[in-house]
């Protein structure tokens, strides 16, 4: 009764009546006009957050106010599926990119050995298992992290250049890559197949002007999905999408693309990618990147990146999936997954209430994300270190390799 009650008076919900009650708006003008064209009676109040210290500076609230914006103003379209290694010509022989920070040790994490000899030997660099071993503890191998090249990397998971990726564009020049399967084929007929299929889908969507990542994201909300979500109802929602482009392809391919449950990932990490590198500029308090490289966690704010190193298993080995939160997804809409989130330990109502409070470290909301349960207020956008430092309210991400909900430490938003 207490969480219905701080929500109630919270959200500005009222028992219903015959007459819908007068309201005072603070703030935003667009819920005023949204309650206006349904009749209702609306007194308008202008209002903004209180600054808090730190962002006082004419140039860093208009740094923040420039930032915000670009989340939403980004309009990322999948446009092609191909080698990792034909997108990023530039990749140097014997090069790893992993996610997360920078590592700080040429000597990789053991939780990412296995996974960068496997590379090691898919790519020809190394014989066998015992050959990668011996080149990756005398620290042969270069680390380069993933946001260095935009790209967008799930837990558990390398990029090395045979890799088959998505490739996602916004139309104004930038582009993000995210691998299609994070899991390496099981034979060479898999991987055969991979491949023509890939070929395939990047003649189609090509073709075709490509697919509406920020629409597919926005269907997930309406269905209960804010992101994280590997199940077969979210694999099912981007086939779904996927399929008046791909119809035509051989039969075989909703079977090989939804495998693992991790296709609506897949394609919803890349795009996060690209919308969060669009607010890394002038510098600023906003988040624009958080991941784990496998031994430690960090957050980039504006263009810097604070690290804890090391940093607990289940951040550290959260790969780039916190690129979500970053967008306002993921952790940030729990609101609009309660089944979701009770899976994974937190009650529906208990969800609800960290989104609304995500409103308060936050700079904006989003007007093409909605939350269904808070119509029609969208996800907040522009996660704001300062305002996490000051109210003291820390945001949340979802470990989807854990099933747990964790907050970010407090201390990366210390000064």
């Amino acid at each position: 009764m207490a969480e219905a009650a701080w929500l109630q008076e919270r959200s500005g919900r009222f028992p219903c009546s015959a007459e819908p009650p007068p309201v005072i708006n603070v703030g935003l003008q667009a819920f005023a006009q949204a309650l206006r064209q349904q009749g209702g009676k609306v007194v308008q109040v202008d209002w903004q957050p209180p600054r808090v210290e730190g962002e006082r500076s004419a140039g860093a609230i208009a740094a923040n106010e420039w930032a915000w914006p670009q989340i939403e103003a980004g309009q990322p379209q999948l446009l092609g599926a191909r080698r990792a290694g034909d997108l990023l010509a530039s990749w140097e022989p014997l090069t790893l990119i992993h996610p997360g920070p920078a590592l700080s040790d040429p000597v990789p994490p053991e939780s990412l050995r296995t996974l960068a000899a496997d590379a090691l030997c898919r790519e020809g660099w190394a014989g066998d298992a015992a050959q990668a071993a011996h080149m990756l503890s005398r620290g042969e191998v270069a680390w380069q992290p993933s946001a260095l090249y935009s790209v967008a990397l799930p837990a558990d998971t390398l990029l090395s250049p045979s890799m088959l990726v998505w490739w996602v564009e916004d139309g104004a020049g930038r582009t993000s890559l995210g691998p299609i399967w994070s899991r390496p084929a099981r034979d060479g007929a898999e991987q055969v197949a991979r491949r023509r299929l890939a070929a395939a889908m990047d003649e189609v969507l090509g073709s075709c002007g490509g697919l509406d990542l920020a629409e597919l994201a926005a269907r997930g909300l309406e269905q209960g999905e804010c992101g994280h979500g590997c199940s077969w109802g979210s694999t099912g929602l981007a086939l779904a999408q996927l399929l008046p482009l791909l119809g035509k392809l051989p039969q075989d391919w909703p079977a090989l693309l939804g495998a693992g449950g991790t296709l609506y990932l897949s394609l919803l990490l890349p795009m996060a990618r690209l919308l969060a590198d669009r607010m890394v500029g002038p510098e600023h308090s906003l988040v624009t990147a958080m991941g784990g490289n496998g031994r430690a966690f960090g957050l980039r704010v504006g263009a810097s990146w604070r690290v804890l190193d090391p940093a607990p298993s289940g951040l550290a080995n959260l790969g780039d999936e916190a690129l979500l939160e970053t967008v306002g997804l993921g952790g940030l809409a729990l609101g609009a997954a309660p089944t979701l989130a009770q899976r994974w330990g937190l009650p529906p109502l208990q969800a609800l209430r960290s989104t609304i409070e995500m409103y308060e470290i936050s700079e904006g909301e989003s007007e093409r994300w909605r939350i269904p349960l808070l119509a029609p207020s969208g996800v907040a956008l522009g996660l704001n270190s300062c305002r996490v430092r000051e109210q003291g309210i820390l945001p949340l991400l979802l470990c989807r390799k854990q099933r747990e909900v964790l907050a970010v430490p407090e201390e990366l938003f210390r000064d």
